[in-house]
């Protein structure tokens, strides 16, 4: 009874880790979400900024 035990609590310990490893992974795609959403903010803001800084020299000039 005892040997027939442990096998199975071997299995179980391994099934955590590989749990645990695929949290991170999932952490680790939110974080590369987030980033891409940041460089993309970025590259829409930015120029929009500046389209509106001309937009607004067009209209000193005249």
């Amino acid at each position: 009874m005892v040997n027939g035990g442990f096998p199975p609590m071997k299995k179980i310990s391994k099934s955590k880790k590989i749990n645990s490893t695929n949290n991170n992974s999932k952490n680790n795609s939110k974080n590369i979400d987030l980033k891409i959403k940041n460089i993309l903010s970025d590259s829409i803001v930015k120029p929009m900024i500046e389209l509106d800084k001309k937009k607004i020299e067009v209209v000193n000039d005249l």
